[in-house]
């Protein structure tokens, strides 16, 4: 098995920093493989593509594989949790746990990226802080949840503002334990540390005492089939 790094870029061709940069470290019998993983993990994430991926060597040096043009295709099947463990795929952490995955391609873009990853590691330190003194929300605790808005189907939309809170559950990410919040208003659960509750202030701004709701709309020439 050989170890592989695979960075993802967002449309704009920029390493994402919003929640971290999209960097993965797996294992893989061969470069075809390799493809067909990083491939795998992009499903459903339109707005991202493989910016690079390539073998660790020894001494962490990167030897660049190359990607098709076209490495989407229908007999390509997201990677399930079980294939995640057995392949000990992992989303690496930003900062200077990072920067050691890092021996690149290009001098100058190594330098770029690693400049973002100081920025990251200190709104990732930023970030932790405030969240630290604000209290876990419990089950029936108001919280704000943003507004959901789909392009290319009205099923799913959700009005932001104040929602109820009705049941609280945790797992781990990596090292780290994180907190699922759902409500009452809308289905599905928010990833409270690592999102909602650094948009609590911004939220209340924006809505200050509306109650959010779902704006679900059926109609099927609203919706894909």
């Amino acid at each position: 098995m050989n170890k592989y790094l695979a960075v993802l870029e967002d449309r704009s061709g920029r390493w994402t920093s919003g929640s971290g940069i999209q960097a993965y470290v797996f294992e893989a019998e061969d470069d075809k493989t390799a493809v067909i993983v990083t491939a795998s993990c992009l499903i459903g994430r339109s707005d991202y593509g493989i910016q690079c991926l390539g073998r660790i060597t020894g001494g962490l040096q990167v030897q660049k594989v190359r990607v098709p043009d076209k490495v989407r295709d229908s007999n390509i099947a997201e990677l399930s949790d079980k294939r995640k463990q057995e392949i000990g795929f992992c989303r690496l952490s930003v900062g200077q746990a990072m920067i050691s995955q890092l021996q690149l391609f290009d001098s100058e873009a190594r330098k770029d990226r690693l400049a973002l990853i100081k920025r990251c590691e200190k709104k990732e330190k930023r970030d932790r802080a405030k969240v630290a003194v604000m209290p876990l929300p419990k089950v029936g605790d108001d919280i704000y949840i943003e507004s959901e808005l789909f392009c290319d189907h009205d099923d799913d939309d959700v009005e932001g503002g104040l929602a109820r809170v009705n049941a609280v559950s945790s797992e781990m990410i990596g090292s780290t334990q994180v907190h699922f919040i759902s409500v009452q208003e809308v289905p599905g659960n928010f990833n409270w540390e690592q999102d909602l509750a650094l948009m609590q202030a911004k939220l209340k701004k924006e809505f200050g005492k509306n109650r959010a709701c779902s704006r679900s709309d059926e109609r099927t020439n609203f919706n894909e089939p």
